[in-house]
């Protein structure tokens, strides 16, 4: 059903963290992955059961009824007490840091791992610290990820990935992967090289992704294969940056 209230936001320029609640219902041993990111309205059933919630960066005021906006500029949605509070603790702090610095903080392993219980029932907490230094590169780390999840880095050129085989047959007839070869076989014809076992087994939102976007696709051609391989990286991307997390995240997770 709509939800004008907040979808209207991500009809203009805005980005947002998709989240998920009770990892439990998710049904599989996987560390809690129920978040991504969105430059437009998402379904609720985005994560596998359901349940994606999306948290815009800014809110835009309402033209067609009285809003909480004195001025026709957008917003943040972010809790005025704590922009105030992080405003005051660092001059240089700007809103953008800390929306990033959350997206890091959803993506450590090791943070997944020490909440793990209470990731299984609820909404994430998320612990901040009062270093800027560290505030400042999980928020570098964050902004890199969303723009990764976008699909919009430059690092995502030249893709990990490849697509080979002969002729035209670009149908996704089967998917057959090999974690010898590292090879995913669509059709006789072809296939995405390249694969490790950990980027094919990776999950977000409860899903192994890259079987599911061929899974949706069986009995189709592929309209672009290049978008599978830019996947691939993305997610090649994001497991060796959750390892930068890992390294620096420090006394945050305790």
């Amino acid at each position: 059903m709509p939800r004008n209230e907040v979808m209207r936001h991500m009809l203009d320029e805005n980005v947002g963290v998709v989240i998920g609640r009770q990892g439990l219902a998710v049904g599989d041993n996987q560390l809690w992955n129920l978040v991504t990111i969105s430059q437009s309205i998402t379904d609720f059933n985005l994560f596998y059961r359901g349940g994606g919630l999306i948290a815009p960066l800014y809110i835009y005021p309402d033209e067609h009824k009285e809003d909480i906006f004195t001025t026709t500029e957008r917003g943040y949605n972010i809790a005025p007490d704590l922009l105030d509070r992080f405003s005051k603790l660092w001059p240089q702090f700007q809103p953008e840091q800390l929306f990033y610095y959350v997206y890091a903080i959803l993506h450590s392993n090791q943070y997944r791992e020490r909440f793990a219980q209470y990731l299984r029932m609820d909404f994430p907490r998320i612990p901040f610290t009062e270093d800027y230094e560290l505030f400042s590169k999980l928020a570098e780390i964050g902004k890199e990820l969303a723009d990764i999840h976008l699909l919009k880095s430059p690092r995502l050129s030249p893709p990990l990935a490849r697509y080979q085989g002969s002729g035209s047959n670009d149908m996704v007839e089967f998917i057959k992967y090999d974690q010898t070869s590292g090879f995913v076989q669509i059709n006789p014809d072809k296939h995405f090289e390249g694969i490790t076992p950990e980027l094919w087994n990776y999950h977000i939102g409860g899903y192994q992704v890259l079987h599911k976007y061929l899974k949706d696709r069986k009995g189709n051609p592929l309209a672009d294969p290049i978008h599978y391989c830019r996947m691939v990286t993305a997610m090649a991307l994001t497991i060796d940056l959750q390892e930068r997390i890992y390294k620096i995240i420090g006394t945050i997770i305790q």
